[in-house]
């Protein structure tokens, strides 16, 4: 354990914003664990586990296509990251602990900086997008008017539109729905195909533009991802 970590474990137990996370809440365990240490490699990956967000951070990394300009997200995640715990137990010691209690809400999530529920729900979709190997079978989406883009993973796209009701995401019939193939690291097919989901004459240019803007707002350069559409990605 890190120098100055129990003091910290002490004042969030006491901390309301903190209290307010309930008992085996991913993010309340997360925090815990990161203030114990402060080996870097063990930060990144409890910050991965515990953001979604973060974790795509790794995959575009991974990928070369992460943004290291005008990603303030990522700046967040760096500086906490480096963050000294003997400096954050003698500021809470001072009493003068808001900047670092600012930044463990800001990227962790919490309190006073929660993550919208679009930005869950694509951040789920990313999840899954990513995740998709070259010519594995595809990965079916729905997509909502405002560009909220959503997946489960598998399942039908009825149960997809469940599913994003029931995770609190949103309500409504999506504006459209289809699948994705990957075809290399960077290269991926696209369909607005669905018997369930009917999907507008405007569906085709919502996904491509919907794609390019949420890959870009997590953090990477959607100039390098080669996206093309096709009527039909499983007759391809």
């Amino acid at each position: 354990m890190s120098e100055g970590a129990d003091p910290i474990k002490t004042f969030l137990e006491g901390w309301k914003p903190f209290t307010a996370l309930p008992p085996g809440n991913l993010v309340r365990r997360s925090v815990l664990r990161f203030v114990a240490t402060e080996d870097a490699e063990q930060r990144r990956d409890i910050f991965a586990k515990a953001n979604g967000l973060y974790k795509l951070h790794r995959t575009y990394e991974a990928l070369g296509i992460l943004r290291t300009a005008n990603n303030a997200k990522s700046e967040v995640f760096d500086r906490m990251i480096g963050i000294s715990t003997s400096d954050f137990a003698a500021a809470i010691k001072n009493k003068q602990p808001k900047d670092y209690l600012l930044q463990l809400q800001e990227a962790f999530e919490f309190g006073r900086s929660p993550a919208a529920s679009n930005q869950l729900a694509v951040r789920q979709f990313l999840s899954h997008f990513w995740a998709l190997k070259p010519g594995a079978p595809s990965l079916k989406y729905t997509i909502y008017s405002n560009g909220v883009l959503f997946s489960t993973g598998g399942g039908t796209h009825e149960e997809m539109t469940k599913a994003f009701t029931d995770l609190g995401f949103g309500s409504g019939m999506p504006a459209g729905g289809g699948a994705i193939i990957r075809n290399g690291d960077l290269d991926f097919d696209y369909d607005t195909y669905s018997k369930a989901v009917q999907s507008g004459g405007s569906a085709r240019q919502l996904v491509g533009e919907s794609l390019n803007r949420w890959i870009r707002a997590t953090g990477a350069d959607e100039t390098r991802v080669k996206l093309t559409y096709h009527e039909n990605v499983a007759s391809s």
